[in-house]
């Protein structure tokens, strides 16, 4: 395959490892601002949707 092509491929992983990297840190940095009822939303398991705390929030 062709060189660029797989660094190109890293490049993309890396940004998207990335970003859940800094999604999962925005949800520890809310979670002592929320009321107790909500705190399970920061789970690191949830997954990410559209929204930061999952379609039905």
């Amino acid at each position: 395959m062709n060189p660029l092509v797989d660094q190109c491929n890293n490049a993309l992983a890396l940004l998207g490892h990335t970003n859940r990297q800094i999604n999962l840190t925005r949800r520890d940095l809310l979670r002592p601002e929320l009321r107790s009822d909500y705190v399970h939303l920061c789970n690191h398991s949830l997954p990410f949707m559209s929204e930061p705390f999952g379609e039905d929030v």
